[in-house]
């Protein structure tokens, strides 16, 4: 088009402003697509049909895991990314930055880092709201950085979004996208025991930190019967939302936010997208408040739960690798395992299976195998969780270690472990 007269849109198609658009590209050369709910899919897609538009930039996308939205394809162009993202795996042009989620948002913050920004907001009475999102927007728009939206009519304002002034923004797409949606799954016989063994460790008045998955969801539907607990946690899914609807979440007893439910963005359902928009207590909160470590410091009895690919018998975790091949990244794990150990009352829990491979490798290893990354510190690992038991690292001598992880182990490995221990 390049400037020519645009016909209007057939109905339900997006309405692009592709002159804009293109202009504002020509004036940058490092450019934020944001990624999970602020992800402008109806833009990325016009830009995955012209590479030319794409070439010779630097992109940052931050899309986190677990979202069906479109890749950023950039030929002739280089991506920077957080997180492993499998439709992305191969392209020449993407490269895998490792860095906590907090340094994320420090880095995006930093002068002269960016040039534009491009996000998904959604309308409201007044201004722009940014949905079911905030994440990293507010440290890539630091310094007054140039603000592209595709405004999406689709998008749930969740009540505690932050809403942005319309002169803040310039408008280059109407859409009427539907957000991407995670439907809780049936969790496995084995993800059932290891949710009982983590529910186990949980008590009332606790600060719940989760991801989103069929592990998490187990652990909450668990947890009904607990009172006054409260949440902050880089996101949050239906899990959560069923528990504010049975009173067990409450933040009755937090020591900062009282009362208040606060995340940086949402992912599951049509109805946990629906409660949101009705949920007073809901506070959708930047990474440069949901990390920072005052912040969390702050916070009593927090407890955070997270995953693993493997744990070796120091008790140092690898939660990114598969035999050399990334599959994630270092997300917030390390962020919230120090502030939930260094918290009064609080717990900071590892939870996987044992076995990987329909059950022909052990997940409690040895060694961490090579090609893999050290994620979290063995001097930063509290409980360590599997099907088989739960294993407390926090003060533990390393022969200890060794003694309790090998407990938690499948059965049928732990003599090799124990073997390879003491070689």
């Amino acid at each position: 088009m390049d400037g020519a007269a645009v016909s209007g849109p057939a109905p339900g198609e997006p309405e692009l402003d592709e002159a804009r658009l293109r202009a504002a590209l020509a004036a940058a050369r490092s450019i934020f697509v944001a990624g999970g709910a602020a992800c402008p899919s109806t833009v990325v897609e016009w830009l995955n049909r012209h590479p030319e538009a794409t070439a010779d930039r630097e992109w940052i996308f931050a899309q986190p895991a677990g979202y069906a939205q479109p890749p950023l394809r950039a030929p002739g162009g280089r991506v920077r990314v957080f997180f492993h993202l499998p439709e992305m795996a191969g392209a020449p042009e993407v490269e895998l930055v490792p860095m906590q989620y907090r340094e994320i948002a420090r880095w995006l913050a930093e002068p002269d880092r960016l040039d534009l920004v491009i996000a998904q907001v959604a309308p409201s009475p007044a201004g722009l709201s940014l949905g079911l999102g905030v994440d990293f927007l507010p440290a890539a728009l630091s310094g007054g950085r140039r603000l592209l939206v595709e405004r999406n009519r689709s998008l749930p304002a969740a009540m505690g979004a932050p809403v942005l002034p319309l002169s803040r923004a310039e408008v280059v797409c109407d859409s009427a996208v539907a957000p991407a949606e995670v439907e809780p799954g049936d969790a496995s016989p084995t993800v059932q025991r290891i949710a009982e063994q983590v529910a186990a460790l949980i008590d009332d008045g606790d600060c719940l930190q989760l991801g989103v998955g069929a592990l998490p969801d187990a652990v909450l539907s668990r947890l009904h019967s607990r009172r006054d607990l409260g949440i902050h946690s880089g996101m949050v899914s239906d899990g959560v939302r069923q528990l504010v609807q049975y009173g067990a979440v409450t933040g009755a007893r937090k020591t900062i936010d009282r009362h208040l439910l606060v995340t940086g963005f949402l992912l599951g359902s049509a109805d946990l997208y629906r409660w949101a928009t009705n949920e007073p207590t809901l506070r959708l909160r930047p990474v440069g408040y949901t990390h920072d470590a005052g912040v969390l410091a702050s916070l009593r009895q927090l407890v955070s739960i997270n995953s693993a690919v493997e744990v070796d018998l120091l008790g140092q975790v690898n939660a990114e690798r598969i035999g050399g091949r990334a599959v994630s990244g270092v997300g917030g794990q390390v962020d919230f395992l120090r502030a939930a150990s260094a918290s009064p009352g609080g717990r900071s829990i590892l939870a996987l299976p044992a076995t990987a491979a329909r059950g022909s490798a052990s997940r409690i290893v040895a060694r961490i195998a090579e090609g893999a990354v050290v994620t979290s510190c063995r001097t930063d690992v509290d409980w360590v969780v599997t099907e088989w038991g739960s294993a407390r690292l926090r003060g533990a001598t390393e022969s200890e270690r060794r003694e309790r992880l090998i407990a938690v182990a499948a059965p049928e490995f732990r003599d090799d472990l124990t073997r390879g221990s003491s070689t």
